[in-house]
């Protein structure tokens, strides 16, 4: 059936369809056929972070690659305040050297700022509760003690984010080819092997016919 506004008569039942409840017309007009490379995409997990609280429904659905855009107004949790991590942990810093990346050496698309809020080495100042406190009321943190920031910086948090979870596709996608090539050398040569196999039971065969044992009555003449 075909999601729309229209009534129309089901030839098996005879009775009039309407549109299920959730059935969004724009939804399926712009839905694509998933490809190989998607659905691999999609298996990839996206990088843990946390989310705005006040953020629009239709922000969950932008890809983290994507800039959200200036907003002007209330949302239904209250004001709109964007954050990027925790007080004391470094939303951008790298686990090991193997994640460290080049993509972008002059730092063009996301900027690696100082911030004394997210130096782990300051933590112990900031668990201090007089200082949570303080720190609050300048509003440079959430009740959650999330490091405020603006909507640039957050955009940049989410390309960061894009970057990391690309990088992982990446390598699962070199993976997959390593694995295609070697299953492909694999193939190739069982089927090699079956060649050299049927071409020396052919040999054997010819060989076999050639030493036929002679007839006894010619032995006596």
């Amino acid at each position: 059936m075909i999601c729309g506004d229209r009534v129309k008569f089901l030839p098996a039942l005879e009775k009039k369809w309407k549109p299920t409840e959730g059935c969004d017309r724009t939804k399926l007009l712009t839905l694509r056929h998933p490809t190989t490379i998607s659905k691999l995409k999609k298996s990839v997990p996206r990088p843990d972070y946390r989310p705005v609280k006040s953020a629009l429904p239709g922000w969950n659905e932008i890809e983290l690659n994507e800039k959200i855009r200036t907003y002007h107004g209330s949302t239904p949790t209250g004001p709109l305040v964007f954050h990027k991590g925790l007080m004391g942990i470094h939303p951008l810093q790298t686990k090991t050297r193997l994640d460290f990346s080049l993509n972008d050496p002059h730092s063009n698309e996301i900027k690696y700022d100082y911030n004394p809020l997210h130096d782990p080495h300051l933590k112990k100042w900031a668990n201090s509760k007089q200082n949570r406190k303080f720190l609050h009321q300048q509003g440079l943190v959430t009740d959650d003690m999330e490091v405020i920031c603006t909507l640039k910086e957050y955009n940049e948090y989410r390309r960061y984010l894009w970057r990391k979870h690309n990088d992982e596709f990446l390598k699962l996608l070199k993976l997959k080819d390593q694995q295609k090539a070697e299953q492909r050398k694999i193939n190739n040569a069982n089927k090699n092997h079956k060649k050299e196999m049927a071409k020396q039971l052919t040999q054997l065969k010819s060989c076999m016919a050639k030493r036929k044992p002679r007839k006894v009555s010619s032995l006596f003449h």
